[in-house]
């Protein structure tokens, strides 16, 4: 995976590096990795504006979003206090 690489989002090429962990510390540049429909490895480069355009159109909109049901739980009363820890065993 060394060498450079282009973004799957507009085609740029990535800057040259001096190492395989340059483009995401240095550039911003985002890789991600999966599977296609026949199942074969799929690697995908983004740069950092064109991630973040991807990763707003995965996210699903608030209208869409499932519900999430919290667990059932039992009345106490009360809600517990907090504990302090002193240092002491």
């Amino acid at each position: 995976m060394l060498g450079r690489q282009s973004c799957l989002g507009c085609g740029r090429v990535s800057p040259e590096t001096n190492g395989e962990n340059t483009l995401t510390t240095s550039f911003g540049w985002r890789l991600r990795r999966g599977t296609d429909d026949a199942g074969n490895g799929v690697v995908e480069w983004r740069c950092a504006n064109c991630w973040q355009r991807w990763k707003a159109q995965q996210a699903t909109p608030s209208s869409e979003a499932p519900s999430i049901t919290p667990p059932a739980v039992a009345p106490t009363g009360s809600p517990p206090s907090p504990r302090i820890r002193t240092g002491k065993p």
